[in-house]
């Protein structure tokens, strides 16, 4: 599940940071003179990660999803443990993704702005707490037996 959020999380940041899909150079030059307008792209790549993050998770905590080989916290336990085990495991995933997640937004449009630093390394501690959270989602199930 952390994987596929991950993944799509570093297109999103490909596009925002690397070449546009489309527009002039004067475009690129532009974002990089203004970095505002960067952290503001930051910004928003966070919260459309933490989302996605957040949508995947909600079946799981709902146990909506039952054992099988593509959706879901996927580990030998859970896939030749019983089926309690499968709901249980998964639970306490999609609850840490959720965390995660809204962790991920807060941080993203109330406390980086209350930093005081440069608004380059505002827009990089954004993308760095996004995927940090995203990554300790995944530690919580680890622990449950």
């Amino acid at each position: 599940m952390a994987v596929i959020v991950l993944t799509i999380s570093f297109l999103v940041i490909v596009v925002v940071k690397g070449e546009p899909l489309s527009g002039e150079a004067d475009d690129r030059q532009r974002i990089r003179r203004e970095p505002a307008t960067l952290l503001r792209y930051y910004k928003i790549s966070s919260c459309f990660i933490s989302s996605l993050l957040i949508l995947v998770s909600i079946p799981l905590v709902l146990k909506w999803m039952p054992r099988n080989a593509i959706y879901g916290f996927r580990v030998p336990s859970t896939l030749r443990g019983s089926g309690a085990h499968w709901f249980y495991v998964n639970e306490v995933a999609g609850a840490a993704g959720i965390a995660a997640g809204v962790l991920s937004i807060v941080f993203a449009l109330l406390v980086v702005d209350r930093l005081a630093v440069s608004e380059v390394v505002k827009g990089r501690a954004v993308l760095i707490v996004t995927i940090v959270l995203t990554l300790a989602a995944m530690i919580p199930p680890f622990l449950v037996r």
